[in-house]
């Protein structure tokens, strides 16, 4: 008889909700529902009150990504293994590295695989509760793994590997915009309807066409690497900016915005400058 599994409170989230699998519900989100009472919750999702939810939300989201007046936001239940067969065909060019550590890694190796248009990938896998490493690898163009295996709970972190050499911004990348759920004046633009529709020119893919907006891309590496307090704050009046991600593993930054702008975090070689308002 052994005894009992006990998990030292320190190593326990505050929220008890909040673990592999689905995203946590903010409380007022879910009181929110309840005000509803029998007007939504147990109504067919023919009726009126679903309906208006659902294009509000359509709406929403078609004014939040600026989409043209022809473009319409699609809804659906589920979809996780069709967005496998989707980031198969649209994110990797030739090759692919994946590290397998869970169910949710595992998926995109195997539809990886399945690709009879793609090279077979390299595919590192660990057991579960660890996480394997990313290793450079000539041909490759893609490296892909989980950022949060949810069905391990185990997390990776989300740099570049050592050794690879790819200089510049992929425009594929949507690390910032996508992990902090912020908008960006400037990170990837491949699936942007300007770059989607430049597909084929100079014998290359839309993930692979430079910027449709070089001037925010201009102003974004002047403010990095040749700050002064008039590229600021063009960047705050005319475009919003608040933060800027400065990331010197992908270049220098000059040491002038620690005079210009306040340091709000650093992490390694990450850091994060507040603009102000």
């Amino acid at each position: 008889m052994t005894d009992v599994l006990t998990i030292p409170a320190d190593l326990k989230p505050a929220d008890g909700r909040f673990g592999a699998g689905p995203s946590k519900i903010q409380t007022s989100h879910l009181d929110a529902l309840a005000a509803t009472g029998s007007t939504l919750m147990g109504t067919s999702h023919r009726q009126a009150p679903v309906r208006q939810v659902v294009g509000r939300v359509r709406d929403g989201l078609a004014a939040f990504f600026s989409m043209p007046a022809d473009y319409e936001v699609v809804l659906g239940n589920g979809g996780a293994t069709a967005f496998w067969d989707v980031a198969t065909y649209g994110l990797i060019r030739e090759k692919s590295q994946h590290l397998s550590f869970g169910e949710f890694s595992a998926k995109f190796a195997s539809a990886a695989k399945a690709a009879p248009w793609l090279a077979a990938p390299s595919v590192i896998a660990s057991d579960p509760g660890s996480r394997p490493v990313a290793a450079a690898e000539e041909g490759v163009d893609v490296y892909a793994w989980a950022h949060n295996e949810t069905s391990t709970a185990v997390m990776a972190p989300v740099v570049r590997p050592a050794g690879t050499t790819a200089p510049g911004c992929d425009a594929r990348g949507y690390l910032v915009s996508g992990i902090a759920g912020r908008r960006t004046l400037i990170e990837g633009w491949a699936y942007t309807n300007q770059a989607m529709a430049k597909q084929g020119n100079g014998g290359r893919r839309y993930t692979e066409q430079p910027s449709p907006w070089p001037d925010r891309v201009a102003l974004m590496d002047q403010a990095l690497t040749a700050p002064t307090a008039e590229v600021l704050r063009r960047m705050r009046d005319e475009f919003g900016v608040r933060w800027l991600y400065a990331d010197l593993r992908n270049g220098a930054v000059s040491p002038a915005l620690d005079q210009l702008a306040v340091r709000r975090h650093s992490i390694g070689k990450v850091r994060i400058y507040d603009l102000g308002e």
